[in-house]
C-alpha cells in the first residue's frame, strides 16, 4: 500500500512539474509552434545585428520552412522585433511580447554582447553563437532534430 501511495505522489508531482515549465518562461507561447532565434545586439544600430537581419532577409524561405521566428533584441528595454518570412520587420503582437530584459536575463546575455541563441520548439536552447552566423549553419543545427527529421519524413 505504501509503495502504491508513493507512486501516485511520484506521478502526481511529475506532472505538476511538467505543467509548470510548460507554462513558464518568456517564450512559452512559441513551445511547440516555432523555433525561435534570439539576436542579441547592444542596440538596433548595431553593425553586426544589420548583417545578420540581411542574411536571414536572403533566406526567408528555408527560414518559414523550419518555422522559424527570428526576434531582435536590441538593447535591454522595449519590445524585441519578430521577422515572419517575406513580410519583413515588424513589431510582435502586445499579447505575445517578451520584454527585451526578460530575454537578456532568462538567456544571460550582458547588454554589450551580440549573441545569437537558437532556441527549439521544446523551449530548451539548442546552440548559441557570439558573431555573426550564416542562416546554414542554423539550418543544419534544426535540420538534424529529431523533430525537424520526423517534419521532413512527414512532408512538412
Amino acid at each position: 500500500m505504501r509503495r502504491f501511495i508513493f507512486s501516485c505522489l511520484a506521478i502526481i508531482t511529475g506532472l505538476a512539474m511538467m505543467t509548470l515549465s510548460a507554462s513558464a518562461g518568456p517564450l512559452s507561447a512559441y513551445r511547440w509552434e516555432a523555433r525561435p532565434v534570439l539576436v542579441f545586439a547592444p542596440s538596433l544600430g548595431e553593425a553586426q545585428l544589420t548583417r545578420q537581419v540581411d542574411l536571414f532577409r536572403q533566406s526567408s524561405d528555408m527560414i518559414d520552412e523550419r518555422d522559424m521566428v527570428i526576434l531582435l533584441v536590441a538593447g535591454d528595454t522595449g519590445d524585441p522585433f519578430v521577422r515572419f518570412g517575406p513580410q519583413g520587420l515588424k513589431l510582435l503582437p502586445p499579447s505575445s511580447r517578451p520584454l527585451n530584459r526578460t530575454l537578456r536575463e532568462t538567456y544571460s546575455v550582458p547588454i554589450e554582447a551580440f549573441t545569437v541563441i537558437l532556441v527549439g520548439k521544446d523551449g530548451g536552447e539548442k546552440k548559441r553563437w557570439s558573431k555573426v552566423v550564416d542562416p546554414r549553419a542554423i539550418f543544419s543545427a534544426i535540420d538534424s532534430m529529431p523533430m525537424r527529421q520526423r517534419e521532413m519524413r512527414e512532408g512538412k
